[in-house]
């Protein structure tokens, strides 16, 4: 007696609980079992699957189980909840529903309806605003493992770029510009946040990874400026 749910949730740890159907009192696994995974859609999101697992005999026992009174059915109420975390630990938003469950009883166990009812409490929702501080970043020349290092490279290698914060509670979320300069030759990497065809841009939260092709224009000179 398996449930799914799906999110659309930002690449974040993200922590499953089930409540009872007032949100407040946390439900043991033994009660409704929780299992989840993510599948990544995006440099910045992914598909979360929440698979709740409805321990027969212990939920006819639990305080979200109501009997049907002779009717050959019975219901169950609880709330669900997500919680979107940084590294930190810090909670960033959630996301809370309550779930209603018909049971049919004549033939076992057999579920027959589940319906999500709407909050009244309004969930935490991310809201992007231009703020007016100051953070800092820092950058370096580095290697497939995401280590600062400093070698040269010839036409057609990969140049890896780390740039990464420690500041807390503070992630990147995207790479504006990035431009290769040699003299009075410019190269476009990364622009307007999007990047060219032989570079990528990948985000891990306080670390951003430029991977980019070093192209052959830039080794033209023997002495380049």
């Amino acid at each position: 007696n398996e449930i799914l749910l799906s999110y659309n949730v930002s690449l974040r740890t993200a922590v499953v609980t089930v409540f009872d159907e007032y949100c407040a009192t946390v439900i043991d696994e033994d009660i409704v079992g929780i299992s989840q995974s993510t599948s990544i859609t995006s440099s910045t999101h992914g598909l979360l699957d929440v698979f709740l697992d409805l321990k027969e005999d212990a939920i006819q026992q639990s305080s979200i189980w109501q009997d049907g009174s002779g009717t050959g059915t019975g219901n169950v109420d609880f709330c669900i909840r997500v919680d979107l975390r940084l590294d930190d630990g810090t909670d960033v938003n959630f996301d809370e529903h309550k779930i209603h469950i018909t049971v049919g009883l004549s033939t076992g166990f057999d579920i027959s309806g589940v319906y999500d009812i709407d909050m009244d409490r309004e969930a935490a929702k991310e809201i992007f605003e231009d703020v007016d501080s100051t953070y800092e970043v820092q950058s370096c020349q580095c290697d497939d493992s995401y280590t600062c290092k400093e070698e040269t490279l010839s036409q057609g290698d990969d140049l890896f770029v780390c740039v990464f914060t420690n500041t807390a509670n503070i992630e990147l979320s995207a790479i504006e510009e990035l431009n290769l300069m040699q003299g009075s030759l410019t190269i476009a990497a990364v622009s307007g946040s999007t990047a060219d065809a032989l570079t990528s841009v990948t985000l891990f939260g306080k670390l951003a990874v430029i991977r980019t092709q070093l192209r052959s224009v830039f080794f033209a000179d023997t002495d380049p400026e």
